[in-house]
């Protein structure tokens, strides 16, 4: 990448990137000022590696990615206030914010993905607790944090054509679009037996001696 820094460039500068980063910082513009921006020094590889990444997860506000700027974009937001330096008044701010969060929050999904996960969140904690820290992982985005410390997790959604027989647990959610086609083939593979199920959360695990 040294020799070669229209990589960098070009992983840098793209539309996805654009993106990201009114997702980030529109919602938040008025309480942000040039003088006011020391605090985002400790975040700069975080911010990074979002930027660089070719996971377009890594570049909206669903997952957990851009969690660790989150605080230092707060402080900025203070040190501003108390500076005295914001240059719209308070209704605005108020209405800017309202406006960001009915854009942003996807309102409709509060009656029914979000209580989806509710209603199977128990489930998938009793199916985590039976998987060993030393076993390979294929299961979603927003379980993935929960098992990190297994020695391989992948992801359904990354996973175009997906060998099963490097897993050693496979760990669906019945009420994903993502999951119809590889619970087929999981169902179809004799080296996995099903040794969980509960609200529609199912784990799979390889069978040693077939």
């Amino acid at each position: 990448m040294i020799f070669s820094p229209t990589l960098i460039l070009e992983g840098i500068f793209n539309l996805p990137n654009l993106e990201y980063l009114l997702l980030l910082l529109l919602p938040v513009f008025w309480g942000i000022s040039f003088v006011s921006l020391s605090p985002l020094i400790p975040c700069i590889p975080s911010f990074a590696m979002n930027l660089l990444s070719q996971n377009l997860l890594q570049k909206d506000l669903l997952h957990h990615y851009s969690l660790p700027i989150l605080p230092f974009i707060i402080i900025i937001i203070i040190k501003t206030i108390a500076q005295k330096q914001k240059w719209i008044h308070k209704k605005y701010i108020f209405l800017w914010s309202l406006i960001s969060f009915i854009m942003l929050a996807k309102l409709g999904n509060f009656t029914s993905r979000y209580l989806i996960s509710l209603d199977t969140w128990t489930a998938s904690k009793e199916a985590i607790s039976r998987i060993a820290e030393e076993s390979s992982v294929l299961t979603y985005t927003y379980i993935a944090p929960h098992i990190s410390h297994r020695s391989t997790v992948k992801l359904i959604e990354q996973e175009a054509d997906i060998n099963l027989e490097q897993f050693d647990h496979i760990l669906l959610n019945d009420f994903l679009s993502q999951n119809e086609q590889v619970k087929e083939q999981v169902k179809k593979n004799n080296h996995f037996s099903l040794i969980f199920q509960k609200n529609h959360i199912y784990l799979f695990k390889k069978l040693i001696n077939k």
